[in-house]
């Protein structure tokens, strides 16, 4: 993979078209993702690795939503529990009813095509939402506490959604105990994980960097 080009020429607008943003007084995330079109396969000139744009998307979302948990810890999101909780779900509940009714009278999808739009549709970036949050420097602040906390929750319907449709799609003219096992398994599954990350985050991460950092290395931590 020749990939060079793509990480050069991708800097090099998201550089140009972050600062133009800037100027505008627009996020600078607006100019990367004009960069991400401009170097994508729908534009003249150069295209890009998109292979090699996604596997770098990955690792870039995986940092930031890194940088969300350093800053935004489970006692945070208890303490906006009673507007976060309620108002994520009553606003996801209505986008995906709104968008539902989108796909299924005005582009005459089938209802359960139509559904899986409005789900789309229901989904938060909590990344985008902490950086705008740090640019106006309310992260810390209430408003930024209940935004991403609202966020979060969406994204915790988001995991749910994403177990529960991979799990019906295999059983449409099934009978249900195939779907339920499925989804019992699936939630199972993801149970498991949230123990193991919970605990792990909770008990090895912190020894793991305790000992690194007794190595007085700045690099190594």
């Amino acid at each position: 993979m020749d990939w060079a080009p793509t990480v050069a020429i991708g800097f090099l607008l998201a550089l140009l078209f972050g600062t133009l943003a800037k100027r505008f007084g627009q996020s600078p995330v607006i100019g990367y993702l004009l960069a991400g079109v401009c170097i994508g396969p729908n534009t003249p000139g150069f295209v890009g690795s998109a292979e090699l744009a996604a596997k770098l998307a990955d690792v870039g979302v995986m940092l930031l939503m890194f940088g969300v948990g350093l800053g935004f810890s489970f006692q945070d999101l208890w303490n906006v529990r009673r507007i976060a909780v309620p108002g994520a779900l009553a606003a996801s509940g209505l986008v995906v009813v709104l968008g539902a009714c989108v796909g299924h009278f005005l582009l005459g999808w089938p209802i359960s095509g139509s559904f899986v739009l409005g789900m789309c549709l229901a989904t938060a970036s909590t990344v985008l939402i902490v950086r705008g949050m740090t640019e106006l420097g309310l992260l810390k602040a209430a408003p930024g506490r209940i935004a991403v906390g609202w966020s979060l929750v969406e994204d915790l319907i988001t995991v749910v959604l994403l177990v529960v449709l991979p799990a019906m799609a295999p059983a449409q003219g099934e009978a249900s105990p195939p779907l339920l096992r499925a989804l019992a398994v699936s939630l199972a599954e993801v149970a498991l994980l949230v123990v193991a990350v919970v605990w792990g985050g909770g008990k090895i991460v912190p020894r793991v960097l305790s000992a690194v950092a007794r190595a007085q290395s700045r690099e190594l931590f």
